[in-house]
């Protein structure tokens, strides 16, 4: 437990280059956590604690080896005190040329399954 409350980010790995730079704008504080279990593991007591390093507010805790990239972008987009230049993650724009395919496909899909267009357009638009 001891090894797990000094490794930086517990010691979870295989980050890529857009996680570690998201994992960047955190603080990273490791928290022991009591629990009623007479057993002590790292997954029952040991928990990162991730603050935003723009706003003290916005933080998250994580479990023991579960950093999940997806909650931590949401905090950093919803966050107002990013700057906007670290808000860029390298989104795909799509073309319009995609947009009519995806259409089409759509289309054939609900035909297929005979979903009513008027479903369609009042669940997706």
């Amino acid at each position: 437990i001891y090894d797990a409350l000094s490794t930086p980010l517990r010691g979870q790995s295989g980050f890529g280059d857009k996680h570690k730079f998201l994992l960047s704008l955190f603080h990273d504080v490791a928290e022991y956590q009591q629990t009623l279990q007479s057993e002590k593991t790292c997954a029952l007591n040991v928990r990162t604690s991730l603050v935003c390093k723009y706003d003290e507010t916005v933080k998250t805790n994580v479990a023991y080896h579960k950093i999940n990239s997806g909650k931590l972008l949401i905090k950093i987009l919803e966050c107002r005190n990013v700057p906007d230049e670290h808000k860029d993650f390298g989104v795909q724009v799509v073309t319009e040329a995609q947009v009519i395919a995806l259409n089409f496909l759509l289309g054939r899909f609900f035909f297929a399954c005979k979903i009513p267009f008027a479903v369609v357009d009042t669940v997706f638009f």
